[in-house]
C-alpha cells in the first residue's frame, strides 16, 4: 500500500489475470487502482483480455486503445505506455510491419501529446529475433524508457544510445555509477534510453 496509482504487468502475468479470483484479491489489496497488461499468453490470452477489459470498465480506464496483451497504448497521469507482447509472433496479428506501424504512431502521439514519460513495456526480450531489437531501437530513438521481461534475473543497462541485433547489442553513452545522484543519472531523451529486464536479481548490464 504505497499509494500506487497504477500497476503494469508483463511477462507471464496474463496467466494470473485469467482468474477472476486473482482480480478479486488484487482489488482487495489495491482497491480501484487500474492495471495494464503486456503479455503473450497463448491460449490464455483471450480470457486475460476479457478480465482486463472488465477491470478497465470498473476502474473507468478510458485512455487505452489497441489489442490488450498484444499491442496496445495507454496514458496514465503523464505516463505514456506502449504495451506489447511482441516476442509472441503467433499472437501479433498482422505481423511485424503492422506492429511497427502501431508503435511508430503511438510514440509519435506521445511526442506531440504532452506525455512526460514515454515507456515501452515488452513481454519478451530482444533475443526473440532481430525484430525485437528493432522495436527496442524505435523506443530508444523516441527517448522512451524500455522495460522488458523473459530474460531471467533483473538487470538494467547504463544510459545507451544504440540498440542493435548485432553484437555487442548496445552502446553505453553514459556510465551511471552507483550512488551518483541526479547529476550522474541517465537522461532519457530522443536517441537515449535505459533498458530494464524484469525478474529477481540485481546486476547491471553494460
Amino acid at each position: 500500500r504505497e499509494a500506487a496509482s497504477a500497476v503494469i504487468f508483463n511477462g507471464d502475468a496474463a496467466y494470473l489475470q485469467g482468474s477472476r479470483e486473482w482480480v478479486r484479491r488484487f482489488r482487495e489489496h489495491l482497491g480501484p487502482v487500474p492495471f495494464y497488461l503486456a503479455a503473450g499468453a497463448g491460449s490464455g490470452l483471450r480470457e486475460a483480455q476479457e478480465v482486463t477489459a472488465e477491470h478497465w470498465r470498473d476502474t473507468h480506464v478510458k485512455s487505452c486503445r489497441g489489442e490488450i496483451g498484444v499491442s496496445s497504448v495507454c496514458s496514465h497521469r503523464g505516463v505514456g505506455l506502449l504495451l506489447s507482447g511482441s516476442g509472441d509472433e503467433a499472437a501479433c496479428q498482422g505481423g511485424a510491419a503492422a506492429r511497427r506501424g502501431f508503435f511508430e504512431e503511438a510514440l509519435g502521439e506521445f511526442a506531440t501529446g504532452g506525455v512526460q514519460w514515454p515507456v515501452c513495456v515488452f513481454a519478451f526480450h530482444s533475443n526473440a529475433g532481430r525484430e525485437g531489437w528493432d522495436d527496442y531501437d524505435l523506443c530508444l530513438r523516441r527517448g522512451a524508457l524500455i522495460v522488458s521481461s523473459h530474460d531471467g534475473p533483473f538487470a538494467r543497462t547504463q544510459e545507451v544510445d544504440r540498440l542493435t541485433s548485432a553484437e555487442p547489442h548496445l552502446h553505453v553513452s553514459r556510465d551511471v555509477a552507483s550512488h551518483s545522484g541526479s547529476r550522474g543519472a541517465a537522461l532519457l531523451r530522443d536517441g537515449h534510453s535505459v533498458l530494464v529486464f524484469t525478474g529477481g536479481g540485481g546486476s547491471g548490464h553494460g
